[in-house]
C-alpha cells in the first residue's frame, strides 16, 4: 500500500508539472483589429470612407486586450495632407479611442495609421498593421471651414464653398454673440466652387474667444447660413 501511494503521488506531481509546463508554453493569442469606427461608419471595411462625422472620436476595437504602453500617438497616428494631427489616445481593455486635440476640418481627407508596435497585454504584436483613409463630412453650403481662436495674433475665420457652384457672398455677415452681424463682407466678393477665403481678426474687427465662443455666418437677408462653437 505504501509503494502504491508513493507511485500515485509521483504520478500526480509529474502530471501537474507537465500541465503547468504546457500552459506556460501556450502562445499568446494573436492581436488583430475587428473594427475602426466613427459613429456608425466602420473605416476598417471601406478603402476610403466618406461623410465621417466631424465631432465623433474614432474607436478601434481589437481582438484582445491591448498593452496601454504601446497604444500611443507614435504607433496610432492621425494625419492629413499637411502632416500629423495632434490627438489623444486612450485604452480600455480591447478598445482604443483616438480623439483629435482640435476639431478636424470638414471636407478634408485624413489617414489613420496603426503599426505593428501596438501589442496585446500578452505581448503579441498586431498581426496586420493598417492604414485607413477617410473624408470628413462636408455640407452643401458656404460654411465655417476653419476657425483659429489662439494665439490672438493668428485669430482668423476661413469660409469654404461646399456647394456645386460659385457663390456671391457680398454683404453676408460674420459675428459672435455680442454682435451676430458685426462684420459685413465687401461687395463683389465671389467664393468659387470648392474654394476657401480667410478673414483675419484685424479684418473682421472682433476677437474670437478661446472657449465658449459662438460665431455666426448670415446671408445678406439676415438668414443664418452656418454656426461655429468651441
Amino acid at each position: 500500500m505504501k509503494n502504491t501511494s508513493s507511485l500515485s503521488t509521483i504520478f500526480i506531481v509529474t502530471a501537474l508539472l507537465m500541465f503547468g509546463s504546457c500552459k506556460k508554453d501556450d502562445p499568446a493569442p494573436a492581436l488583430s483589429m475587428l473594427t475602426i469606427k466613427s459613429g456608425t461608419i466602420d473605416l476598417n471595411t471601406e478603402t476610403t470612407a466618406t461623410n465621417v462625422s466631424i465631432s465623433l472620436p474614432i474607436t478601434v476595437t481589437f481582438s484582445t486586450a491591448v498593452d496601454v504602453s504601446t497604444a500611443t500617438s507614435n504607433n496610432i497616428a492621425l494625419s492629413n495632407g499637411t502632416g500629423a494631427v495632434a490627438s489623444g489616445v486612450t485604452t480600455t481593455g480591447a478598445s482604443v479611442t483616438i480623439t483629435p486635440n482640435a476639431a478636424l476640418l470638414r471636407g478634408t481627407t485624413y489617414t489613420l495609421s496603426i503599426n505593428s508596435m501596438v501589442k496585446s497585454d500578452k505581448g503579441s504584436a498586431l498581426s496586420n498593421p493598417a492604414s485607413r483613409t477617410f473624408t470628413r463630412e462636408e455640407p452643401n453650403k458656404v460654411y465655417f471651414f476653419q476657425v483659429i481662436a489662439s494665439p490672438t495674433d493668428q485669430e482668423s475665420i476661413t469660409l469654404k464653398n461646399g456647394t456645386g457652384s460659385d457663390q456671391d457672398i457680398s454683404s453676408w455677415t460674420l459675428g459672435d454673440t455680442n454682435n451676430p452681424i458685426d462684420y459685413k463682407i465687401p461687395a463683389g466678393t465671389i467664393l468659387l466652387k470648392g474654394a476657401t477665403k480667410a478673414f483675419s481678426h484685424t479684418t473682421i474687427g472682433f476677437q474670437i474667444n478661446d472657449s465658449g465662443e459662438v460665431l455666426y455666418l448670415k446671408n445678406a437677408s439676415g438668414t443664418e447660413i452656418d454656426r461655429w462653437t468651441n
